[in-house]
């Protein structure tokens, strides 16, 4: 036995030692980003390499001072375990981390401090706390750009998520008028269209999470830049879902950032291709237009005009990429629950097919009469929050209920937290769609998929129409078995999807 434990403890201080380049390299790359740089510009003589030595002690100095000064929020609870410089990111790493963080509001109450990194953070599920951050006092937190968001950069680029300020209000109000006034009506359509091409397939068994996502990405492509399906999959989906994949890679794994291998440069030829392939696409619309003649058809055309605000080549590029983002990765998400959530459950499914019934054998189709299937919808959104939080950054101080939060702080809004609170919600981890029986009863700032205040999500009233339309028809049309997947989640991909897809045994209804 003795001999057992030593022999764990010499294996243990093996691992530790072997580690300690890595904890090093990452240590030096927290403290001074530039460090890789300066390690190169000290080869070139010694009297330079003491210069670059002189700007990195100084870096290291300046940098641990400012870490250790203030790494979390006084007067809230602090979970355990937190590490120096580290904090608790290591905890990440071990378990699914919104599961983590709604533990952690289950222990310590609707808010609490954490670090991360040494980076100073707060998550709340409290409503007046969530009101006063998205609503009442907006202007003094921003959208977290350089912490959560970098690594979505290459797509999202200086697009509208990433815009702050009067471009950002402008922005808005064009976009806003697009969304619902101009474009919401050839929804419909649109989403028949995609629904016919991608329901096709004569297979026993499908994976309907591949299948949501070829057909959402699909439909924005066609409203946003006019493409047909076959276009859309065969050559945007090709450029465009590997660089959002490595994206959420590099979410959870840093170092892939940094480190230069294959998959780096794989990345980096992906990312540019894609940009080269929407700029083509953005310049011959340009051209087209100046030639005269082109009838306003999709949102990139609106684009186009300008709405106010100056706009180059790269703005509507990266606005493009960031509306293909948004526009179809929650979406999918949440159908693919849905299916699972009501193929699961026949009670449901009845309801959800009588409502069908009235509305699919109409020859005029009144969409507005889906309401059941909107329930559905807005349950899975409860029950599987596809995008679990969401971050903003402290711009000035700010004092809530005696709390002060300091400029610098980070703020996660537990959006699952709040959607899983048995203060909010009766039985929360059943799927009972009758709870939005009447929407109007539900309490403010408890149910979250897209976001309260100014900043809530543009694509919203597309994202439900285009579904309720897909959810009800496809379970009209067919009787579904769900054979494997749609109950564990993928704990490491934004938005959160089943991890071993949805696959359902499918045959179409008489």
């Amino acid at each position: 036995m003795q001999k057992s434990v030593t022999g764990a403890c010499i294996c243990s201080l093996k691992c530790l030692r072997s580690s300690i380049p890595l904890i090093t390299m990452l240590l030096t790359l927290l403290l001074n980003p530039f460090y890789p740089i300066l390690q190169l510009l000290s080869y070139t003589n010694s009297k330079t390499q003491y210069y670059c030595n002189t700007i990195w002690y100084s870096c290291v100095l300046l940098k641990a001072v400012s870490l250790l000064k203030r790494n979390r929020v006084k007067g809230l609870p602090y979970p355990s375990n937190s590490l120096p410089f580290f904090g608790h990111a290591l905890l990440f790493t071990k378990e699914t981390p919104w599961n983590l963080m709604s533990h952690w509001h289950t222990l310590h109450g609707p808010t609490y401090s954490f670090t991360l990194l040494s980076r100073p953070c707060i998550s709340t599920s409290s409503p007046p706390l969530l009101h006063q951050i998205l609503h009442k006092s907006h202007s003094k937190f921003d959208k977290d750009i350089h912490f959560t968001y970098f690594p979505f950069l290459t797509i999202l680029g200086s697009g509208i998520v990433t815009s702050s300020s009067t471009r950002w209000r402008k922005k808005r109000l064009t976009y806003s008028k697009i969304m619902r006034i101009t474009i919401l009506p050839t929804i419909p359509s649109t989403t028949l269209s995609s629904y016919s091409h991608f329901t096709r397939f004569e297979t026993d068994t499908i994976d309907f999470n591949v299948i949501y996502r070829n057909m959402t990405l699909s439909i924005i492509s066609s409203i946003l830049l006019s493409l047909e399906p076959i276009e859309c999959i065969d050559n945007f989906g090709r450029l465009y879902l590997p660089v959002m994949e490595e994206c959420n890679r590099r979410v959870w794994d840093p170092t892939r950032r940094f480190i230069v291998n294959g998959s780096w440069w794989k990345f980096y030829r992906e990312g540019k291709e894609l940009n080269r392939y929407v700029t083509d696409l953005v310049k011959r619309r340009v051209e087209e237009r100046e030639k005269g003649g082109y009838v306003d058809a999709d949102i990139l055309d609106y684009m186009l005009t300008g709405g106010g605000v100056e706009v180059g080549v790269q703005d509507v590029v990266d606005e493009v990429k960031t509306f293909v983002l948004a526009g179809h990765e929650t979406t999918a998400s949440m159908l693919a629950w849905c299916t699972a959530e009501v193929g699961r459950d026949e009670r449901v499914r009845e309801k959800l097919r009588e409502e069908a019934e009235k509305v699919w054998n109409q020859e005029e189709k009144d969409f507005t009469k889906l309401n059941y299937a909107e329930m559905c919808l807005r349950e899975t959104l409860r029950l599987h929050s596809v995008v679990p939080t969401v971050t903003r950054s402290v711009e000035e101080d700010f004092e809530f209920e005696g709390i002060m939060y300091e400029r610098g702080t980070t703020v996660m809004v537990g959006i699952q937290a709040a959607h899983m609170d048995e203060r909010n919600w009766k039985d929360p981890k059943t799927f009972k769609p009758e709870r939005f029986s009447n929407f109007d009863d539900v309490k403010p700032y408890t149910f979250l998929p897209f976001i309260d205040g100014p900043r809530n999500c543009l694509g919203q009233y597309i994202a439900m129409l285009e579904a309720k339309i897909i959810i009800s028809k496809i379970f009209w049309e067919y009787d579904l078995e769900v054979v494997e997947g749609g109950k564990e989640k993928d704990g490491f991909m934004v938005p959160v999807v089943p991890k071993d897809g949805v696959k359902c045994k499918w045959k179409r209804r008489n």
